[in-house]
Parts: C-alpha cells; structure tokens; sequence
C-alpha cells in the first residue's frame, strides 16, 4: 500500500512538472506563449520590458499575484485579491515609514493566463501605484 501511495504521489508530481501548455491568452491572435515581458519580470525581476510594454512611470511600484485553480474564474479571483493584499500590505508598511504614496494612483496594469494539459489554468494579474 506505502509504495502505491509513493507511485500515485510520484506520478501528480511529474504530471504537475511536465505539463504542456494548451492555451493561453491571445493564442486565439497568434500570440506566443509565455512572453517576453512576463518571463524576464518573473525570473530576473527585471522591470525594463514590463514598464515599456505598458507604459508604466518609473517612479511607479509594480505588484503581481499569480494564481493556479482548474477554474480560469477562480484562478483570477484568487489572483487580484493575492494582489490587493499585497498593495494593502504595501500601503501599511509605507505608512509606518511615513513615505507619501498616492493611493488613488492604484491601476491595473494587465493580466494573463495559461491553460496547461492536466486542465490547470495559472492567472498572473499585474497592478501599480504611484509614488
């Protein structure tokens, strides 16, 4: 029974690691999946390509939230209020520092999703405020 339950445990992990992607927003128009603006934010951090694309100030903060649910719908919900948690936990902090942060500057920025093969969507939401 142990080593079934290891297999069954192997076997979602691996389906998990090696999904493929079967959709994504704007595949419809020829987008390409996973683009360039996203994946550089992601694994570098970097803002360069994000604030060009979307024309976001510099002095601008960026948050982002990404969500995983096998429901598109859930999956954004979950994403937008892992956002705004974070904005709020932002604006707490700056309060305590005294920093002037324009709390009606908060905008969203842009969002995207993946479908993958196993049925999971993923939801990335992206919001700013200004400093």
């Amino acid at each position: 029974m142990k080593k079934r339950l290891v297999f069954i445990f192997f076997c979602l992990i691996a389906s998990y690691l090696f999904a493929e992607r079967i959709d994504w927003k704007g595949k419809e128009m020829g987008v390409k999946p996973n683009p360039a603006w996203l994946s550089t934010y992601l694994k570098k951090n970097e803002e360069k390509n994000i604030r060009r694309k979307f024309d976001i100030d510099k002095n601008a903060v960026i948050f982002y939230a990404i969500s995983e649910d096998l429901s598109l719908e859930n999956a954004k919900y979950t994403a937008e209020m892992d956002c705004r948690k974070k904005v709020l936990e932002y604006l707490k902090e700056s309060n305590k520092n005294r920093d002037v942060i324009n709390v009606s500057g908060m905008e969203r920025v842009t969002d995207y999703w993946e479908k993958d093969s196993d049925g999971t969507y993923k939801f990335y939401v992206f919001y700013t405020i200004a400093r």
